[in-house]
């Protein structure tokens, strides 16, 4: 569940921009002859319902129903009770409370322009069945076809790179990172975490996940730490941070003591690699070039993760094993790295944009 203030800021981002993001998908479907799109959500898959509307289920789960003649509609399985809450967090046409999934999204479909209903589906195999077999009781023979693609296609015509939410997520990780490695002194994960997420929610983080590799030496990866855990010299701190539908993951790797050149210098070379990514190259090709100005570097890991549909952070390039997935025509991306320098480990994120003609991915893979 969401545990920090889910609300919408006019200011950060408008409802003119969900508008354009609906038109477009419809203007997709009536070159596609689909009667209506449908999206799903819930706290796992919040991302295409949440490009299209800002709603993000804090807990339940629902369907945005797409189509020419009623916009954009959301069923949803939360109660009435919460529904002017959902009309001052999301810019929706239409809202469906009820508790039968199914029946409720069967009933807000329009009427089909042909002989059987054509349905188009942001990720089809996360549609359940129970919303399936609802569709195809009142609709028999109806026609799913998978939305995914589409749908990235109306969301990059309509973006606003480095607008204010994408920002103030930054901006939120970068404090919840600050604030963990000054509080690395006390040798103690807990402390380190605790003064992470703090700072993250004073800051309006709607929520915030933290991994740690407590002691690279002994072991660089990261993980969630559940009970108690010392730091070693050298320690990895990774954010993830959700802000008003948007998700951006930044690490880095910290002492417990004085600052060690060797981290700062590859600290600096991360910057450089990110900011080359940024004005074109792909990704591997990338690494391939920045990793001989690193002495002794070796690389261990790397993985390039984007929206993808209905997922906020989906691996979509990287070491394998990884999903084989076709990058989005554009995104706000995120690139992680592990590297192996002769002084030990080091561990960092950044979120990184490139132009659709240099999607992260393309090119060799390892």
């Amino acid at each position: 569940m969401r545990r920090g203030l889910m609300a919408w800021s006019r200011d950060e981002i408008g409802a003119a921009v969900f508008e354009q993001r609906v038109a477009a998908l419809v203007a997709g479907m009536g070159a596609r002859a689909w009667d209506c799109v449908l999206a799903y959500t819930d706290l796992t898959r919040p991302a295409a319902v949440s490009a299209l509307t800002h709603f993000i289920p804090y807990w339940s789960n629902g369907v945005l129903v797409v189509s020419p003649s009623t916009g954009a509609t959301l069923v949803t399985t939360l109660s009435r009770r919460v529904a002017d809450w959902m009309h001052s967090t999301a810019r929706l046409d239409g809202l469906v409370n009820t508790l039968d999934l199914g029946t409720g999204v069967a009933e807000c479909l329009p009427k089909a322009n042909g002989a059987v209903m054509r349905v188009g589906v942001v990720e089809l195999a996360s549609l359940p069945c129970s919303v399936a077999a609802a569709i195809r009781k009142t609709h028999p023979g109806a026609q799913f076809e998978d939305a995914s693609n589409l749908l990235a296609t109306a969301l990059a015509a309509n973006e606003a790179p480095g607008g204010a939410v994408e920002e103030r997520c930054k901006a939120i990780a970068a404090t919840a990172l600050a604030a963990g490695s000054a509080a690395a002194a006390s040798h103690e994960a807990n402390a380190v975490v605790a003064a992470a997420e703090g700072a993250a929610r004073n800051a309006g983080a709607e929520e915030i996940l933290l991994a740690l590799a407590t002691d690279a030496a002994a072991d660089p990866r990261l993980r969630r730490i559940e009970g108690g855990a010392a730091l070693g010299q050298v320690f990895a701190l990774q954010a993830t941070v959700a802000y008003k539908g948007c998700w951006v993951r930044l690490g880095r790797t910290a002492t417990t003591g004085p600052p060690l050149p060797w981290i700062a210098e590859t600290d600096a070379w991360f910057e450089i690699l990110a900011g080359e990514i940024t004005a074109g190259a792909l990704a591997r090709s990338a690494l391939d070039a920045a990793l001989p100005r690193l002495a002794g570097a070796s690389l261990d890991f790397w993985r390039v993760e984007a929206v993808r549909a209905g997922l906020a952070l989906a691996a979509v390039a990287g070491s394998a094993p990884f999903p084989d997935r076709n990058p989005p025509p554009a995104s706000l991306f995120t690139l992680s790295l592990r590297l192996r320098r002769p002084q030990g480990w080091w561990f960092g994120a950044t979120p990184l944009r490139v132009a659709p003609t240099a999607c992260p991915g393309s090119g060799a893979r390892t």
